[in-house]
């Protein structure tokens, strides 16, 4: 898991070449103004997905992991949480590998919980499990799914 300033993003454009192409289409485009919804990057191989959420008390954090593609995860507008365990370390699948959408659900609790504000962004690879928390206010955010 990598955690750092979007200041400092070009330097992670060197872990491949879809890094490089999410990184890319950072710099050359302004996520804010992005509808919600995925959009293509380089075809499948990289695609970003828009999302607002808003508070929901009711909601659970559940550690997810996927096998075939990384996640930039970057908060856009207000903060949230995400939960970390070493996917390593989890010990209870609670939803088996599912191929086509690419993630399995674990029902071992967090190890670790940071938060994500603008200015920031988190890499997820498949070793790193992850739970994301609702956020205490309304938030927009940007999840590039990079194949490995």
């Amino acid at each position: 898991m990598i955690l750092d300033s979007i200041s400092y993003a070009e330097k992670y454009a060197s872990l491949s070449e879809n890094f490089a192409k999410a990184f890319q289409f950072m710099d050359s485009c302004d996520l804010h103004y992005l509808e919600v919804g995925k959009h293509e990057v380089s075809g499948d191989d990289v695609y970003v997905i828009i999302a607002e959420d808003t508070h929901n008390p009711e909601h659970t954090p559940t550690l997810e992991a996927h096998k075939v593609y990384a996640d930039i995860q970057i908060s856009l507008e207000g903060s949230f949480a995400l939960g970390y365990t070493p996917a390593a370390e989890c010990k209870t699948i609670k939803k088996e590998y599912d191929e086509e959408n690419d993630y399995l659900l674990y029902a071992d609790a967090e190890k670790e919980i940071f938060e994500l504000t603008p200015g920031n962004f988190s890499i997820l690879f498949p070793q790193d499990a992850h739970a994301p928390h609702s956020p205490k206010t309304s938030v927009k955010k940007a999840v590039f799914k990079v194949k490995l």
